[in-house]
């Protein structure tokens, strides 16, 4: 009885496959969309309020390709690594917005003094810090497509990255505490703050392959990362967000366009989680 009913409508589907396509694809989106889209993790506290927070680097990453399966994966490389320039281009042209709006999040939603970009570098204390704290060769990769992590406009970058691994660095507070003590205490802040984001992505799966004739897609994303350090250097917080998938060949700059223009969507929610936790005694 119920192949009776679905029958006509399954003989449809399989005479058409467009719509086999189209359904597999609308499905993917829906599994996506159930996705959770941010994590925090809370480590401590400043044993005093928060008054004042320095966001003292704003940096985008290199693109996070996949390895597996082989043959698909070296497939979607190449057709990314084709537009590697233009992609690196447009991690230029975003990193100084995404400075503004990381600030603008941790003003809105910490409601205290943000210090950034000029009104931080206009300052005597980050002036004396350029000689000993600026380390412009850490942010060099291994990958010669993607060669350099990107930092916004006059930044320091005081970490020394291991070819441009961000976050293995991140993991180990010998590599960062005592270098973030010192930031702290002489630029006077109670919290010290860092951004990081990358493009990442994956090859989707066999079936959506199938479907459209044995081309190779990629499930495209914008990650981003923010960190927050209290005076002694300790890690006290740390919150990763996400942006909904798209779909890509690799080879076409929009899609990546259309990720970086994510990151004001997906940082709002991570930093309300973030601040609602400091804000509660």
């Amino acid at each position: 009885m119920v192949w009776l009913i679905y029958k006509p409508f399954i003989q449809v589907i399989m005479k058409n496959k467009l719509v086999i396509f189209n359904f597999i694809i609308v499905c993917a989106f829906a599994l996506a969309s159930c996705g959770i889209y941010n994590k925090v993790k809370f480590y401590g506290r400043p044993k005093d309020e928060i008054k004042s927070i320095t966001l003292f680097s704003t940096m985008i990453g290199k693109i996070q390709q996949p390895v597996l399966p082989l043959i698909n994966a070296a497939m979607l490389n190449e057709e990314t690594n084709s537009i590697a320039d233009k992609i690196m281009d447009l991690q230029k042209k975003n990193i100084d917005s995404y400075r503004d709006v990381v600030a603008f999040s941790l003003m809105r939603n910490f409601k205290c003094e943000v210090k950034y970009g000029n009104s931080l570098q206009s300052t005597a204390e980050f002036n004396e810090l350029k000689d000993n704290y600026n380390y412009i060769k850490a942010l060099r990769t291994e990958n010669a497509n993607y060669p350099n992590i990107t930092i916004a406009s006059n930044d320091l970058n005081p970490f020394i990255f291991t070819e441009g691994y961000v976050l293995q660095y991140f993991i180990e507070p010998k590599n960062y505490k005592p270098v973030i003590s010192i930031l702290c205490n002489k630029l006077n802040t109670d919290v010290l703050a860092v951004s990081y984001s990358y493009l990442s992505y994956k090859v989707s799966n066999s079936l959506v392959n199938a479907a459209i004739m044995g081309s190779v897609f990629g499930i495209l994303r914008l990650d981003t990362y923010i960190f927050l350090f209290d005076k002694k250097g300790d890690l006290i917080s740390k919150g990763h967000s996400w942006s909904m998938i798209t779909n890509t060949t690799g080879s076409q700059i929009n899609d990546y366009k259309r990720q970086f223009d994510n990151l004001s969507l997906i940082i709002e929610p991570m930093m309300v989680k973030l601040a609602r936790k400091f804000q509660t005694k």
